[in-house]
């Protein structure tokens, strides 16, 4: 069920989560909204 990981530049896949608040969050949607997105992932323990 792994997908390919994107290159530097390539669209991100689309997906759901939800914010710090609870609210949900779907990356489609704020982008149609006009939205620009920034996407950072950071480690969990170093």
């Amino acid at each position: 069920m792994s997908r390919p990981i994107p290159d530097f530049g390539q669209n991100a896949p689309d997906f759901q989560t939800l914010t710090s608040d609870n609210q949900p969050f779907v990356l489609s949607e704020e982008l149609k909204s006009g939205h620009y997105v920034k996407l950072l992932f950071y480690r969990g323990h170093w």
